[in-house]
């Protein structure tokens, strides 16, 4: 296989209304099987928190369905963590096994109402 060819893409998306149903607390147990520390502080650290959690939730929910193309495996949650560059774009890093494999290529974004992440999976 070429370097940097498309391996697998992934798109998800998301009614924010989802999760401003829930008690969104930094203790809530659906939040933490989904979410790294790491994830939850930034998103909690931001005005529109149901929002940031939907969003990063889409991309999360993007990945698993690109690797899956890739090697049938599902990837865990929490082994998904989106964080941002310093510019602001997100970026994805895969903390197991896979993660040594491949790069992921992630794009998030969000209305009033809705969040949408779209991942391509390449080769590391």
């Amino acid at each position: 296989m070429k370097k940097n060819q498309i391996l697998g893409i992934g798109i998800d998306i998301e009614n924010i209304n989802r999760f401003e149903k829930l008690k969104l607390s930094k203790n809530n147990r659906f939040l933490n099987k989904i979410f790294t520390k790491v994830e939850l502080d930034y998103c909690f650290s931001k005005k529109n928190l149901a929002s940031n959690l939907t969003t990063k939730f889409a991309g999360k929910e993007a990945v698993i369905k690109a690797c899956n193309v890739v090697d049938k495996t599902t990837v865990d949650y929490k082994k998904i963590e989106i964080t941002n560059n310093p510019s602001g774009a997100p970026k994805v890093r895969l903390i197991s096994d896979q993660g040594k494999k491949y790069e992921i290529l992630i794009s998030l974004s969000n209305d009033t109402d809705r969040a949408v992440g779209v991942a391509i999976v390449t080769e590391a």
